[in-house]
């Protein structure tokens, strides 16, 4: 699957997104995310683009249903990508989270995860 979720911590989901997301995708991913918040409340999440091509036109779409569903249910955003339009995309969608957000290169998943469990910031 293209897109898929562990539990790494008791607030902290690590969520990994490959390929070319679907709306299918989704249908599958959703409901077990909004488990993990039915169980433990905000979220802190790491979420891994290594390998993340993009979407579908309605897996977009999708995407975009979730993140405005969703937005205030995450506490902190850690993103690790590889490429150059990985880290534009988080640097222009970053001001519309609720979330504190910090991108990492895909070199820095141990500094993510730390960055993930230090206090939010006052």
């Amino acid at each position: 699957m293209p897109i898929h979720m562990e539990k790494e911590t008791d607030d902290v989901v690590a969520i990994r997104a490959t390929g070319t997301l679907t709306k299918k995708d989704f249908s599958h991913f959703t409901p077990q995310f909004e488990e993990a918040i039915r169980e433990r409340g905000k979220l802190r999440v790491l979420f891994d683009m290594t390998n993340f091509d993009g979407w579908e036109p309605k897996g977009f779409w999708e995407e975009a249903k979730f993140d405005i569903k969703h937005n205030s249910d995450v506490r902190r955003l850690a993103v690790i990508g590889e490429e150059k339009w990985h880290h534009v995309l988080i640097t222009v969608f970053a001001p519309l989270a609720a979330a504190e957000v910090r991108y990492f290169h895909h070199g820095e998943a141990n500094e993510a995860r730390q960055w993930l469990r230090e206090p939010r910031a006052a």
